[in-house]
Order: C-alpha cells, then structure tokens, then sequence
C-alpha cells in the first residue's frame, strides 16, 4: 500500500496508517496445508523426510482459502485503505480484503506445485478471556510470546484420516504415534 497516497487522501497520517497495517497483520493465524504430497514437500518441511504427513478429509470448506500465486509486490490495496479510513462503516469490505484475502497471496509461482490451502482461524480477538484479551494491536503477539491457538479438527472442518511417516522419522517418533490410539490408519512413506 502506498503510505503517502493514502495519507493525502484521507484525515489519518502516516504513522497512523502504518500502525494500523501492522494491527492488521495480527488479525489471523494461518494453517498451511497441501493439495499434494511430493518429494519437494518432504525434503523442505518434514525435516529431510524424518516427519510426518496428516492427511484430512475436507467436511467444511469456510475456513479454507486456495491460495494464490502472484506476484505480491503488484497487488495493491491502497484504494481498499483509502475507501475504508474515508468510509469505514460503507466500505469494510475493502478492509476484509486486506485482512482476509491479502493471507491467500503467496509471493512466488515456484512455489505453485504446493497447490497449497491456508485455514484462517480469526476468532480469537472475540472476548475478553480470549488469547489475546479481545484486543488486537500491532506487534502484540510477539511481544506477549503468542505461539497460536488451538482449533479442533471439527471446528476447522477438517477430520484425520491418516498418518504417514517419513522414512527417517525417528523411532520415539513413531512409537509415540502409535501409543497414541487415534483410530486412524498409520503408515509408512512409500516410495
């Protein structure tokens, strides 16, 4: 967004605007998940093959968002800024693009073969006894040490199906898994 356009063309002034962008970021936690498990997966994040794969069955699709590949630097919400500090009941729209669709951006097509999905789990800003005290601010996560929240499968609209495990998971590893009982199929990485 551009800073200084949308300074010119609203009441707020940049340090204001700048504030407000970094609240913004704090709105979601994301969850990234995959259409396709592959080798590039395997190697990049499940440590070399010594992790796991959980597979789900999709039952909801509201908190699931395809992400898409672009070139992050053109995409542009300095309109969306403007019309929402001029007009922020009419136009919070513009905002709930920034907030929710800006996440689903991903910055490079190299990375297109994830076919990945991001879940935005947003709610937690909802009471006073929520992880965050029911305020957002800009750098407030990190600064309390805020490491995400929880959601159940059910909630997410997601359920277990499967585990997979790397072929050089870690024997603690597994057994853990297994001691676990979770009435899913687990197996081992085919090649």
């Amino acid at each position: 967004a551009d800073v200084t356009e949308i300074a010119r063309r609203t009441n707020w002034t940049k340090h204001k605007i700048i504030d407000f962008l970094r609240t913004i970021r704090e709105l979601n936690d994301l969850c990234c998940l995959s259409k396709r498990q592959h080798d590039y997966m395997w190697i990049n994040y499940a440590n070399n093959y010594s992790g796991c794969c959980c597979v789900f069955e999709i039952e909801n699709t509201e908190m699931l968002m395809p992400v898409l590949y672009c070139n992050k630097e053109k995409t542009d919400f300095t309109k969306e800024i403007i019309d929402f500090f001029n007009n922020p009941i009419i136009e919070g729209l513009g905002l709930h693009s920034i907030a929710f669709i800006s996440p689903s951006l991903k910055d490079s097509n190299k990375y297109s073969e994830e076919q990945e999905i991001r879940l935005l789990c947003s709610d937690i800003y909802d009471s006073e006894t929520a992880d965050l005290g029911g305020k957002i601010a800009a750098g407030k996560k990190e600064l309390i040490g805020y490491k995400g929240t929880y959601y159940s499968y059910k909630k997410c609209g997601l359920k277990l199906k499967k585990i997979i495990i790397g072929q050089n998971t870690p024997t603690n590893i597994m057994d853990k898994l297994y001691s676990l009982n979770l009435n899913i199929q687990i197996e081992h990485q085919k090649f």
